[in-house]
């Protein structure tokens, strides 16, 4: 049984802070950071995003290529364009490998003072990603420079079992800061011969920042699914005196809980208070904190979506119930509107102000005829278009701009009413 929703909706702001692209790379992993101003200085918003090259068969895909920041220094009201950063050039290794950086995460460090970024290392050749199986990956990291409006120099985090953390990264994720200043950092990873599917798992590294270094001071337990593709881009918070994981599978996905913060329990699927599944298939979900209160962001299969790739527009937010270890249904919105562009790499963060910003851009690329319910679907939803000659662009993206989509980078802010009626509760903490 559904029960009624008792306080009252976050309030929405959309603001479109870049749009445009050349229709053979776009703007991907848009995502959001606050510096704290000095005295009666307004924080610093910082975005980073970077450009994926789209190619034109089904093999050349995630070809990621440079990360660049958007920064506002007027509480987000206007901001620059997206400027590349030299530190996120790729790097060669030897048997003409390059190696970039991506599924990049900024995210505030109290302690020390420092904006840190966390991603993962991708890996090419002729090209084209590495196949699974012979690719490595590892965690990178940087520390974001003010004054100079540049990140620094790209480190990886030193894992001491190779064999084990053969691909292993902290890609797309949402970490915790401990009142003592270290970090819980979720990562995935596979073993050196395993298979992509399903073999990633999931745990959480308790992890030391000073500033300059981050290390690993202990490894928590391992979580996994015998479900297709496993677990990953997992998002830490803590709320309610727990800490919440939120899984990606391929096939749903799952939610997770611990009291120290480094073992969980059994993974379990994401459920409405209805009793539906959360729907999310195949791509990332992220945390929200608006005020004193806990919401998820996700995408969802519904009736009038099956034409984008994997589902991955609109992106949805919903409140989080924690005693039930549910979403409320009823609590539901659309956080960024459905324009055909793929939306679930996004990010989500929560300024000082206790406002949550959620951070999307439109990914330019389509699966075409090589899948045949997106292809139905499109057929279905535009039938006068010319769907074979847009599906011969680069990515497919004129079949994503059908719906509008133009590679805009979208900003989301969710506020809690200021005046909230006599009576009125709140189903999180």
């Amino acid at each position: 049984m559904t029960l009624p929703l008792l306080a009252p909706l976050p309030q929405l702001t959309r603001q479109v802070i870049h749009r445009g692209y050349d229709r053979r790379s776009c703007w991907v992993h848009a995502r959001c950071a606050f510096i704290p101003g000095k005295g009666d200085a307004p924080e610093t918003a910082i975005v980073t995003l970077q450009k994926c090259v789209m190619g034109t068969s089904e093999a050349v895909w995630d070809l990621f290529d440079g990360i660049a920041i958007q920064r506002s220094d007027d509480g987000g009201r206007t901001w620059s364009l997206p400027e590349m950063q030299p530190a996120f050039r790729r790097w060669p290794e030897p048997g003409g490998v390059e190696v970039a950086v991506s599924d990049f995460t900024p995210q505030w460090h109290a302690a020390t003072g420092k904006l840190l970024g966390l991603g993962h290392t991708c890996r090419y050749r002729n090209g084209a990603l590495i196949p699974a199986a012979g690719r490595t990956r590892e965690t990178a990291w940087s520390v974001f420079d003010p004054a100079r409006n540049q990140w620094g120099p790209v480190q990886l985090l030193e894992m001491h079992d190779r064999q084990r953390f053969f691909s292993a990264g902290a890609g797309s994720i949402q970490w915790v800061e401990r009142p003592d200043g270290e970090l819980l950092v979720p990562i995935y990873f596979r073993e050196a011969g395993e298979q992509l599917h399903p073999a990633s798992r999931v745990l959480v590294m308790r992890c030391r920042f000073d500033g300059e270094q981050l290390t690993i001071q202990e490894l928590g337990g391992e979580l996994s699914v015998d479900a297709y593709r496993g677990l990953g881009e997992p998002s830490l918070t803590t709320w309610g005196g727990r800490y919440w994981l939120t899984l990606r599978n391929g096939e749903r996905a799952y939610l997770a809980d611990s009291e120290d913060g480094l073992h969980y329990c059994e993974p379990e699927p994401w459920r409405f208070d209805d009793g539906e599944e959360l729907g999310s298939i195949d791509t990332q979900q992220h945390w929200a904190r608006v005020g004193h209160r806990l919401f998820l962001v996700y995408t969802s299969r519904r009736d009038d979506n099956a034409h984008v790739v994997r589902y991955r527009a609109p992106l949805f937010m919903a409140e989080f119930d924690p005693e039930r270890r549910v979403l409320i249904r009823e609590s539901e919105q659309v956080a960024v509107p459905n324009r055909g562009g793929q939306l679930g790499n996004f990010g989500g963060t929560q300024r000082t102000a206790g406002e949550a910003w959620i951070c999307a851009s439109e990914w330019m690329e389509n699966a075409g005829e090589w899948n045949p319910e997106v292809w139905n679907a499109l057929k279905a939803r535009f039938p006068g278009a010319d769907l074979p000659r847009l599906a011969a662009l680069p990515g497919r993206c004129g079949l994503c701009e059908l719906g509008g989509a133009d590679n805009s980078v979208h900003l989301v802010r969710a506020t809690l009413p200021e005046k909230v009626e006599p009576g009125c509760g709140t189903a999180a903490e």
